[in-house]
């Protein structure tokens, strides 16, 4: 087994019309302070753009960010499995690209954990800008403080940013939530998954109610195909293990009950509505529609 001192990192980005974010996403993975690690390689994949994303990529120099493009959009597992059937390096880092590094050491510390053999995968924290008093903001904040809690278990909630051994070919192309199928397959190989939550990346929720349950709704169908195609559950799917953490949620602060009761009903509906389009309608968006109002961060 290699030192971390000879650990070679690609850290690839899926990018579909990104013109509003793709930019300061390089400048910071480009100022990020790697110690042990060697990151060979920042790869944008453009899958069918149309906003000018690749003419952006292609402003910054080759020899630290590579452009690979796809004509056409075929779904984001696709263009994963794209990028992994040629993949030399020791670890991968997948980053959506419409998320952001919070500082210099986000990849830093989302690499440490590779030291231990038996890691095979890490997850950084998501933490939500949007700074309205608007109900999607006060949802999208309660979840991503609840993916938190939930992924400080075992094994964790994974979202935004992974890094992973290069052990595995390619993912499920069908998958719609692709970083809990690498972390089946991982899992699955033997090795454990671990939450990093000082490798944080902040993201932006939907600004519509409208778009937050269309997101919300995707990612739960995505969740029941992973069980019923890798027989794996997603943690967040464990009832008891996301009851827990409500009630803990609560004991500690009772005003949160405010808060979370909301979202408890509205994510009861969206996943009974979910269940119903997968088992029933055989429904399954592994190709999703864009969320503008997500794009814009800094």
């Amino acid at each position: 087994m290699k030192n971390s001192e000879t650990y070679t990192v690609s850290l690839l980005i899926p990018a579909y019309n990104e013109k509003e974010n793709i930019r300061e996403l390089l400048n910071r993975l480009l100022k990020q302070k790697i110690d042990d690690f060697i990151l060979k390689e920042i790869v944008v994949i453009a899958s069918g753009c149309t906003d000018g994303t690749e003419k952006i990529v292609k402003e910054f120099d080759e020899s630290k960010v590579r452009l690979l493009v796809q004509p056409t959009r075929d779904g984001k597992a696709p263009a994963i499995n794209f990028f992994l059937k040629n993949a030399s390096t020791d670890i991968v880092i997948i980053q959506s690209a419409d998320t952001l590094p919070v500082d210099d050491y986000t990849i830093n510390n989302l690499l440490k954990p590779f030291r231990n053999e038996k890691t095979g995968l890490t997850a950084g924290r998501p933490i939500p800008l949007n700074n309205s008093r608007k109900f999607t903001t006060l949802i999208n904040s309660s979840l991503w403080h609840l993916h938190h809690r939930v992924s400080s278990g075992c094994p964790p909630k994974v979202g935004e940013i992974i890094a992973f051994r290069n052990i595995i070919q390619t993912i499920p192309e069908k998958t719609a939530a692709d970083e809990e199928s690498i972390s089946a397959l991982i899992q699955q190989k033997g090795y454990e998954a671990v939450y990093v939550p000082d490798a944080v990346v902040c993201n932006k929720g939907p600004e519509k109610i409208s778009e937050l349950i269309k997101q919300r709704k995707r990612i739960s169908i995505g969740h029941l195909w992973i069980k019923k195609n890798q027989n794996y559950i997603v943690p967040s799917m464990n009832i008891l293990r996301l009851a827990r953490v409500l009630i803990d949620e609560i004991i500690e602060n009772p005003k949160k009950l405010l808060t979370l009761t909301p979202l408890i009903i509205l994510e009861v509906i969206i996943r009974l509505s979910a269940a119903y389009d997968f088992y029933i309608r055989k429904r399954n968006d592994y190709i999703w529609e864009r969320i503008g109002s997500t794009k814009k961060l800094a």
